[in-house]
Parts: C-alpha cells; sequence; structure tokens
C-alpha cells in the first residue's frame, strides 16, 4: 500500500510537471502577443535575432527628433560643444521615454512582414526625423524614421544592418510618433 501511495503520488506531479511544461511562457511581459518572434525576412532586416531581441524583451523605449542631416561621429573644434547625435544625426529633442502601448504598437508593427515593401527601391534621399531605441537586457537597437520616404534603418552598435521601404505602415507610424511628440509642429503637421 505505501509503495502504491508513493508510486501514484510520483506520477501525479509528473503528470502536473508535464501538463505545465506544454504552455506556452511569455518571452517578457514587455512583449505584445504577435511581437515576440517575426518571419525569418523581418528577422534578417533587424540583423538577426541579436537585432530584435531588444525590440521583443524591452527594458525600456526611447524617442528622439533628429535633424536629418547627418554629422557623423567626428570630434568637436577645440572650444566647440560636442553635439548629441543619434546613430550619426544630430538630436533635436529627447529622449522621450515611450510607454508600454506606443512600445507594443511600434512593436507590432515593426514585427509584420506586411509593413515593408520588399522589392521597392526608391530613389529619394534618406533624411530621418525620428530615431526609436529599443533598449534590451544586454544590448539595444536603434531605428531611423524618414516620412519624407516613408522608410526606416535599423542600427546596431553603431553600423547600419537593414533599411526597408514602410509605406504601407505610414499612418500607424504618424499616429505613434504623433503621439509620443504632441507639441512638435513639424511632426504634427505630417500627413497619413
Amino acid at each position: 500500500m505505501f509503495r502504491t501511495t508513493h508510486l501514484l503520488v510520483g506520477l501525479l506531479i509528473i503528470g502536473l510537471l508535464c501538463v505545465s511544461g506544454c504552455e506556452k511562457t511569455p518571452t517578457s511581459v514587455n512583449t505584445p502577443l504577435g511581437a515576440e518572434e517575426p518571419n525569418g525576412q523581418v528577422l534578417e532586416l533587424f540583423g538577426g535575432q541579436p537585432g530584435w531581441i531588444p525590440i521583443a524583451v524591452r527594458t525600456r523605449v526611447e524617442a528622439f527628433r533628429i535633424n536629418p542631416i547627418m554629422k557623423g561621429e567626428s570630434e568637436p573644434e577645440e572650444g566647440e560643444e560636442k553635439e548629441l547625435l543619434f546613430a550619426g544625426y544630430p538630436i533635436l529633442s529627447g529622449p522621450i521615454n515611450v510607454d508600454k502601448n506606443m512600445a507594443d504598437a511600434f512593436a507590432l508593427i515593426l514585427a509584420d512582414s506586411d509593413t515593408y515593401a520588399w522589392d521597392v527601391a526608391k530613389a529619394c534621399e534618406f533624411e530621418p526625423g525620428v530615431g526609436v531605441r529599443f533598449v534590451g537586457v544586454d544590448s539595444s537597437t536603434e531605428i531611423l524614421f524618414c516620412f519624407s520616404c516613408d522608410e526606416l534603418q535599423i542600427v546596431r552598435d553603431g553600423k547600419r544592418v537593414g533599411h526597408e521601404d514602410t509605406d504601407s505602415a505610414r499612418g500607424h507610424l504618424i499616429k505613434i510618433v504623433q503621439n509620443i511628440f504632441p507639441d512638435d509642429k513639424i511632426i504634427q503637421g505630417l500627413k497619413e
């Protein structure tokens, strides 16, 4: 009887472990459902899994208004104040902490392969006005948004890893950045 009871208790514990192990555990409380694992083409755009992890498992998201004229990373002249840069572009304002709802909206749009016009090439000059930094536990991914061309560029560790057209998501992206920069006349003047 004693052995039978132990056997039944053991089987019950094993059964409970199996059942609880079958549930999908969320990758992060910050990750909206659908953004934790984009398809391979989107992952490649972001430089692979290391580029996507800060978006899916983020500790914070910061937004910047940037001057679309790239400055590079040169040192200032003597007596000149060092200009703060975001991915090589002068910062006009920010960082602004992006709330969870806006960060989730960004993540869902970025994860959706229909956001991107994969087979389109434009002749316009990339001049971003907004930069967004997704900060993960161990790394960050920076995204530059150009609303005159409807393109984005992904930067990791100071290097460009991806660039793609985002025409189909223009309206959604504009609503998000207008929410983040409510007092910026240029951002508020963007048309969907």
